[in-house]
């Protein structure tokens, strides 16, 4: 592989990263809060894929952390440390994740304190996270309390289930839900119930 095609293939993977514009709901020298668009994953290892970290490394390059990036082994030896130097790996901290279908709020930390300081908060369920979703039905109680354990799917990393709903369960851990429902409507023809969730005690990311 040639210097200048991967510099170009590079070029297009950043460029692809733009496709999306990045919303930025708070900043400040410790943090960055944006949302995040539905169908994007936080981070990638693909310098193909996009991916909500290379559009912050495109918005906000000064703030981005420097990484080695994989070069391929075809790269002559005497391009390897530039190219490293032009190609940030991930660039920011992760705090927390949402699921590659799910939009909403991300929290980036800019600093090593600040990362410490929030993520002790997550563990001792100081800060709460709450989703908004869209569930075809109407459903009958407006405050519902679910204290179900949650599981993993070995076939599939991005699905959760409940054991008895699913052979497949595997390493459940205990979690509590709040359902609460923001409005009964109609949704493409069909009875649906967008309802707010807290997760007030969960030990799987979420």
């Amino acid at each position: 592989m040639s210097l200048l095609r991967y510099l170009l293939d590079l070029l297009a993977s950043l460029l692809r990263g733009r496709e999306r514009r990045l919303r930025v709901l708070s900043q400040s020298p410790g943090y960055l809060a944006l949302n995040k668009d539905f169908d994007l994953v936080i981070n990638s290892d693909d310098p193909e894929r996009p991916s909500l970290y290379k559009q912050i490394h495109h918005t906000f390059p000064h703030l981005s952390d420097f990484g080695r990036f994989k070069v391929p082994a075809e790269v002559c030896p005497h391009c390897r440390d530039y190219m490293r130097f032009l190609a940030p790996q991930h660039g920011f901290r992760v705090l927390h994740r949402l699921d590659y279908a799910t939009s909403g709020v991300v929290v980036v930390p800019l600093t090593k304190q600040f990362n410490r300081s929030a993520s002790r908060a997550l563990q001792q369920r100081l800060a709460r996270k709450f989703y908004v979703a869209l569930v075809r039905g109407h459903v009958s109680q407006s405050l519902v309390s679910v204290c179900r354990a949650i599981g993993e799917v070995p076939e599939n990393e991005l699905r959760m289930t409940c054991p008895g709903l699913s052979d497949s369960c595997q390493r459940p851990r205990d979690a509590e839900t709040r359902l609460a429902v923001l409005s009964w409507g109609v949704y493409d023809g069909y009875p649906a119930t967008k309802v707010s969730l807290a997760y007030l005690y969960s030990v799987l990311r979420i």
